[in-house]
């Protein structure tokens, strides 16, 4: 294996880089070695500058006021601050969005100069040197079909939440972006500063197009480059997960009654309604009996409840920027083998 203390994955939103950092944490511990994922929009990230989402909005004031040189300053000193952290750690450290992304993509919409962020970013680079990182950057030649994929796959609050970002920022007034025509712009030109950062970086790195979702292919790519063997892959019967399938019903942070359903696809366990979980995302399996939230930090555990007899589907996990995602859903109108 590479001796890196440090794997980070970057791409445009909905690259996939969050699913990688997964995938390779979770082979990884099936191989045997200490890793920990930090997943971006995590509470507390040791890499950021800001601690939670009251504290990124202070930072993201100072940028639209034009104080940027004090938060990179800021930033510079809480990556050494990171570094020294993964540096004392014996867990290898993955980061999904936190070269590329992260501040990176917050100065490029406050229209700060790229010949700027390409030196914050080379000074980020000789702090984490040490540390011996390795890259792997996703891309699409096609951005358009890519976000449009994204919308498709997050829904409509997603969309709108795109186009205020590009139309509302600096760049996107000044540019007068307007509507998803101005979110593929932004994006578009978003990637060509990406391309060009990457090319400047000297680390390990790998550049994958994976447009056409071929990600067999690509994980065995990024295996290669990282030097880590093929783990088996966990497999359950399909008499096993069909005890899970089922409607469940929570009680969310606000508590309002919600409805949440699992069900089985193509022999895998999709879950659909859950707090800060995508619709119709994987559960991926794990040895000790739990599922992984595909492409989030997040846990779930079926437990028989010994009052009712009721299947319980415990979801727990970190904090995100967003909100808190632990619940217990409990499946409706039915009883243990049912």
């Amino acid at each position: 294996m590479l001796n890196s203390k440090l794997i980070c994955t970057e791409g445009i939103p909905g690259s996939g880089k969050s699913s990688t950092a997964q995938y390779l944490s979770r082979m990884l511990d099936q191989l045997g070695y200490p890793n920990k994922w930090w997943y971006e929009e995590v509470v507390g990230h040791p890499a950021y500058v800001f601690r939670d989402a009251v504290s990124a909005i202070g930072i993201v004031n100072d940028l639209r006021n034009g104080n940027y040189r004090d938060v990179i300053a800021k930033a510079l000193k809480r990556w050494e601050q990171f570094a020294a952290y993964v540096d004392c750690s014996d867990e290898i450290i993955l980061i999904d969005g936190c070269l590329f992304g992260y501040l990176t993509w917050s100065l490029f919409p406050n229209n700060v100069p790229e010949a700027e962020i390409a030196t914050y970013l080379k000074a980020v680079e000789a702090i984490i040197k040490r540390l011996n990182p390795c890259l792997i950057y996703l891309y699409q030649d096609d951005v358009d079909a890519a976000l449009r994929k994204i919308v498709s796959r997050r829904g409509g609050e997603a969309e709108k939440f795109m186009i205020a970002r590009a139309s509302e920022s600096l760049y996107g007034k000044s540019h007068h972006l307007i509507g998803f025509e101005g979110v593929i712009t932004y994006w578009k030109q978003y990637r060509k500063v990406m391309d060009n950062l990457y090319g400047q970086l000297q680390i390990a790195k790998l550049k994958i197009e994976n447009q056409n979702g071929d990600w067999p292919t690509y994980y065995s790519q990024m295996k290669k480059f990282i030097g880590i063997e093929s783990a088996s892959e966990i497999a359950l019967t399909t008499l096993d997960l069909q005890l899970y399938e089922g409607s469940y019903s929570y009680t969310d942070e606000n508590h309002h009654e919600c409805n949440c359903t699992v069900q089985l696809e193509s022999g895998q366990l999709v879950v659909d309604g859950l707090p800060q979980v995508w619709t119709k995302t994987e559960l991926l399996p794990n040895p000790e009996g739990t599922f992984d939230v595909a492409s989030l930090p997040f846990k779930v555990q079926f437990l028989m409840n010994p009052v009712d007899n009721k299947m319980q589907l415990h979801l727990s996990g970190p904090v995100l920027l967003d909100g808190k995602a632990d619940c217990v859903a409990t499946k409706m109108g039915c009883g243990a083998m049912n």
